[in-house]
């Protein structure tokens, strides 16, 4: 069986116009040491194999203390990154909302669910792929690991991801068998 925790990263700093490159608050800087604490209370964080992450500045920081605790680098992977948004000044629940309804909806120059969607699920196969019977770790988003989770329970939508929109960070327990999941989860962080 290989499981792989998808950490959804803790809260950003949106100064920066550029997405990309987003640091985290200094809360988040702090909250991200409450990931450390949750595999240590799961009692597997030795069994840790890899540590990935989107390329996103605030995905590899929210992953990097536990990284650096079992002498791991964090490996980016672009497949993982957030769902591409063009700049507007549009409603973004309006906007995610009709997303939601019709996961092949975009605003121009952005991307839909059904592609981030496809994206995340290519990253997550080479995964499996690579580390069969494995424990791993991902640094992710939002709405990328809100379009994985819809994949495989199609029940979860908007109200979901309303849901979960200010829970930073977050993490969702995925096991499988080859490919074939077995289960998924949401895990708390204790505060």
């Amino acid at each position: 069986m290989t499981t792989v925790y998808f950490v959804r990263h803790a809260q950003t700093d949106y100064s920066n116009p550029v997405d990309k490159e987003r640091v985290l608050t200094k809360e988040g800087l702090k909250d991200r040491y409450k990931v450390i604490d949750f595999f240590e209370r799961e009692g597997n964080r030795d069994r840790i194999s890899a540590v990935y992450a989107s390329d996103y500045r605030r995905a590899v920081d929210t992953v990097k203390p536990l990284a650096d605790t079992l002498g791991l680098p964090v490996i980016e992977m672009t497949d993982f990154r957030e769902r591409k948004v063009d700049e507007t000044d549009e409603d973004y629940f309006a906007v995610c909302k009709r997303m939601w309804e019709n996961l092949d909806y975009k605003l121009e120059g952005g991307e839909c669910i059904h592609e981030v969607q496809k994206r995340n699920l290519r990253g997550l196969h080479q995964l499996l792929q690579q580390h069969p019977g494995e424990i791993v770790v991902v640094g992710s988003h939002g709405m990328a690991l809100s379009s994985l989770i819809n994949f495989y329970n199609p029940a979860f939508v908007y109200d979901d991801f309303v849901r979960i929109i200010d829970i930073k960070p977050w993490i969702v327990e995925f096991q499988f068998e080859g490919e074939q999941l077995l289960s998924y989860r949401e895990r708390e962080l204790l505060s």
